[in-house]
């Protein structure tokens, strides 16, 4: 049996869940987490709105894993069935399809680049990373999803948070010559 775990990857306009089946817990979660963030930024700097969206950022997350855990897996056997470990948490009726969740992952995106500030990037984005154990392992109730969905911390018996942590990118500027 897996240690299955939610992650919400969220800013303040929107939040995408996804379930993950195996290694939910933090010795792991933790530097995948840190790894994917860094692959992100490396690959959309140029484009650093994308690190702000929720959804883009799910997809790549979904992405990226497939294709790590595919080359590890090969690695142990060529014949390993291949099985997808992150996948979205709800249905298009918007009810979650899986409720056996032991932790619930937490990434806060940087605030929005958007039309309306996409002049004004900032010089770092900074990504929060928080974790928490469920007591129960019957994943996040729908309060405790609209709490996540505000950026509200979760708290009382149910979730232990076990893992706060920022990882910050500095963006390069650059300069553009006027003739």
């Amino acid at each position: 049996m897996g240690t299955r775990s939610e992650i919400y990857i969220r800013n303040s306009m929107a939040c995408v869940g996804l379930w993950k089946h195996w290694d939910g817990y933090p010795d792991y979660m933790v530097p995948m987490f840190k790894e994917f963030l860094k692959y992100a930024f490396k690959r959309w700097r140029g484009q650093a709105h994308w690190l702000t969206y929720p959804e883009d950022m799910a997809a790549l997350l979904i992405a990226w894993y497939d294709r790590v855990s595919i080359r590890e897996l090969r690695k142990i056997d060529k014949k390993f069935p291949i099985n997808v470990d992150i996948r979205p948490l709800f249905g298009v009726d918007g009810k979650k399809m899986i409720c056996d969740a032991e932790y619930a992952w937490v990434i806060d995106l940087p605030e929005p680049i958007t039309i309306n500030n996409f002049m004004d990037v900032p010089d770092e984005l900074t990504f929060r990373i928080r974790g928490y154990r469920l007591e129960d392992w019957n994943g996040l109730n729908p309060i405790e999803i609209e709490k996540v969905a505000r950026g509200e911390e979760l708290d009382g018996p149910r979730c232990e948070k076990v893992v706060d942590e920022e990882v910050t990118f500095r963006l390069r500027k650059k300069t553009v010559a006027l003739a």
